[in-house]
């Protein structure tokens, strides 16, 4: 930077000589004019050579020029517009079934089985919190900037409900599986498919060399610091913790068994598992009220847990402890026995 200072000063100087020749001699001629005799060609030559010297050894003392100090500040205007850096965005078309069915004694009933089997699209978007970034060094002198990079994350993940695709592989009269059911099933779906990537080591690198890429072109096109080299440190990303199951974590519990299992206990014996898990919103548990002798299906037997709209949710699936929890369950019809008048007591004819 000094050299180019000094070689537009030197430059600065020679043009400024060279004009004092030309302004001089102008100068020496009009004097000369005015004294009504012709200069002659050694007087004016001799003049402008004193004035050039003149200007050569007096110099401009001080050069003024613009010097922009880059700070932790500039940087952070710089990425400010956006407080999370979307790197990478990861598409997928996966398959999933459900199956409904009736049970007794923990057993499938024949001919009770409603199989679906769908198709489906997701978009999950991966990223960086620009606002964790850290700028360990910013050396004006050397022109250089070292930034660690947060770990990278999962910022959305969108599962497109217009992208089913239906094929009912098995129907029955007896058990359908509602839209409702498959709804409440998108949850599950989002959770296995962010459970693969976080298995894919080479995903989350792409999404941290993107958002490098990114950062340095954002320096780059900056007038104030494209010329400064930088370097980056990337925090490598730390898989979730396997959830314990059953067990209220950060506001959210993995359920440890499936809906379909909880067919096999009465309402409150299922209510109290929920209760010990953590939930705080069980609804008053619902009665169907179908049983007649009861020796198929135990008086209470639960038929549905419905939690935050899904009822076909399986084991490790994971619900806040607020969702609302809705339970069904077997019961007695209601029945009006009335004794024929010569089988009453005495007294009740």
């Amino acid at each position: 930077m000094a050299l180019k200072v000094r070689k537009r000063i030197k430059n600065g100087l020679t043009m400024i000589a060279l004009g004092a020749v030309a302004g001089t001699g102008v100068f020496i001629a009009l004097k000369y004019h005015d004294a009504h005799r012709e200069p002659t060609v050694q007087e004016v030559l001799e003049e402008a050579r004193e004035k050039a010297e003149s200007a050569i050894e007096n110099p401009i003392e001080e050069v003024v020029t613009e010097t922009v100090t880059i700070r932790q500040e500039t940087l952070e205007q710089l990425f400010s517009p956006a407080s999370e850096l979307v790197s990478y965005k990861y598409f997928y078309t996966s398959a999933a079934d459900m199956e409904k069915f009736k049970e007794i004694f923990g057993r499938k009933i024949p001919g009770t089985t409603d199989k679906t089997v769908f198709t489906y699209d997701g978009t999950i978007s991966a990223g960086i919190d620009l606002s964790k970034l850290s700028y360990d060094v910013i050396d004006n002198d050397a022109r250089t900037i070292v930034i660690t990079m947060p770990a990278p994350e999962i910022l959305s993940h969108e599962l497109d409900t217009s992208s089913f695709s239906y094929y009912n592989m098995t129907n029955s009269i007896f058990t359908h599986v509602t839209p409702e059911e498959l709804t409440g099933k998108i949850d599950e779906l989002k959770q296995r498919e962010e459970r693969k990537l976080w298995k894919n080591e080479d995903f989350f690198r792409s999404v941290s060399d993107n958002a490098k890429n990114v950062l340095t072109d954002i320096l780059t096109m900056n007038s104030d610091t494209q010329d400064f080299k930088v370097t980056f440190n990337v925090t490598d990303p730390e898989p979730p913790e396997e959830v314990p199951l059953g067990v209220a974590v950060d506001g959210m519990i993995a359920m440890p068994l499936s809906a379909a299992d909880y067919r096999n206990y009465t309402y409150p014996e299922v209510i109290n598992m929920l209760t010990d898990m953590g939930f705080t919103n069980i609804d008053e548990p619902e009665a169907i009220k179908d049983l007649y002798a009861g020796l198929l299906i135990n008086d209470g037997q639960v038929e549905t847990v419905t939690i935050n709209g899904n009822s076909y949710f399986s084991a490790e699936t994971s619900f806040p402890v607020d969702a609302s929890v809705h339970i069904t369950y077997h019961t007695f019809v209601e029945q009006n026995w009335t004794l024929p008048p010569s089988l009453k007591p005495p007294g009740q004819q």
